[in-house]
């Protein structure tokens, strides 16, 4: 689960576009989680849905992955206008990558 990575955990960042890629990075920065939404007003049902900001050093740049859920190993997101899954999970990710052939 994102919200339980570390320091130096390592995540899985596979690209999904014209030409598929798989990364490896290793966190920044210890997630905290958040409520997704404001809580101007209480939730009608049970817990509020929250997430996690994940800074990632990938070789020698730094990205953020902002609004993960904090309780999946693995969130379909957008950066930089393509679409990407991360993940904390090596089976996890290996059963995305083998869905995408």
């Amino acid at each position: 689960m994102f919200q339980s990575l570390r320091q130096n955990s390592q995540v899985y960042i596979f690209h999904k576009g014209q030409n598929p890629s798989l990364e490896t990075g290793i966190v920044t920065n210890i997630p905290v989680a958040k409520p997704k939404y404001s809580q101007a007003i209480p939730p009608a049902f049970g817990q509020p849905e929250m997430v996690v900001d994940l800074t990632v050093k990938i070789n020698d740049r730094v990205v953020n992955y902002n609004g993960l859920p904090a309780n999946s190993e693995i969130a379909d997101t957008y950066s930089n206008g393509e679409s990407i899954v991360v993940s904390d999970n090596r089976d996890a990710m290996n059963s995305e990558i083998l869905a995408c052939k």
